[in-house]
């Protein structure tokens, strides 16, 4: 497998494929995937907070998720994995892969920052589908060894300072292979630049293991639970199934009650002389 994509990597470098945004793989499996080509530039899906008009009430909420994990990068310096988040949620439907993404384009409007995106959810490939990078390789096949570099993998996301690495081949021991070394490996290589911040979209915790399982090696978390809709049973559970010591960040969405603080926040923001 790894000579395959040194081959199709070769071939890039050497321009055969600069008129392709990608070059197909074949996988051991039968399965083929593409590697990026130079051209390759994906642009933000609908919905996700957009820079150039961003919504104010949208982006002020995710400023307000952001500063608390950027807060906590700034408090410990030394370590690397708090500019590690993963966000996760109780159920499926939550609005997980959304707030990853937005909160993920906040994050890559701090100034000095560059953001990795990363899906984790190698079963369903949500956050790859939403850029229309399902079928590229990313995270499964840089754990693998002999890949290529991870950044030859990284799409960057037009005129922004993020890039989006897709969750790549399906692999039945996706939970084992996020506790395997190289996930660590990878996020000594990933996390060796301090301006870099890496955050995760993964399973829902009741789905499977590999939520929990890549959080205890990460350095924060944000739970996402759909507000009105997720039991507090359900919250408590996915709770507990996070590692004590890992700080965690719950964010509601789909909230439809607002209180008079937003309405004044809308207000504020949207007079605009």
């Amino acid at each position: 497998m790894s000579s395959a994509i040194e081959k199709a990597m070769a071939r890039l470098r050497r321009g055969a494929g600069a008129a392709a945004a990608a070059e197909a793989v074949p996988w051991r499996d039968g399965t083929v995937e593409t590697l990026p080509g130079p051209e390759t530039v994906l642009t933000l899906p609908p919905g996700v907070l957009d820079p150039d008009a961003p919504d104010p009430l949208v982006l002020e909420a995710f400023r307000r998720i952001k500063r608390p994990l950027l807060d906590a990068v700034a408090a410990d310096p030394d370590a690397p994995l708090r500019r590690a988040v993963v966000v996760c949620s109780a159920r499926p439907g939550e609005g997980k892969t959304h707030c990853a993404a937005s909160l993920a384009m906040a994050l890559a409007m701090e100034q000095d920052v560059d953001v990795v995106l990363v899906d984790a959810d190698v079963h369903k490939k949500g956050l790859s589908r939403r850029f229309g990078a399902a079928d590229a390789a990313g995270l499964f096949d840089v754990l693998d060894d002999g890949a290529p570099p991870w950044t030859a993998l990284a799409l960057p996301v037009a005129a922004t300072r993020l890039r989006l690495l897709p969750a790549g081949a399906w692999r039945r021991d996706a939970a084992e292979r996020l506790a395997g070394p190289g996930l660590r490996s990878w996020l000594d290589a990933a996390l060796i630049d301090p301006a870099t911040l890496l955050v995760f979209d993964t399973p829902p915790l009741s789905a499977c293991n590999d939520a929990a399982v890549l959080a205890a090696r990460l350095g924060q978390a944000v739970l996402v639970v759909a507000a009105g809709e997720t039991p507090r049973t359900a919250v408590q559970e996915a709770l507990a199934a996070l590692p004590r010591d890992l700080p965690v960040g719950l964010v509601f969405n789909k909230a439809t009650e607002r209180d008079p603080a937003v309405y004044d926040g809308e207000r504020y923001l949207s007079d605009v002389s």
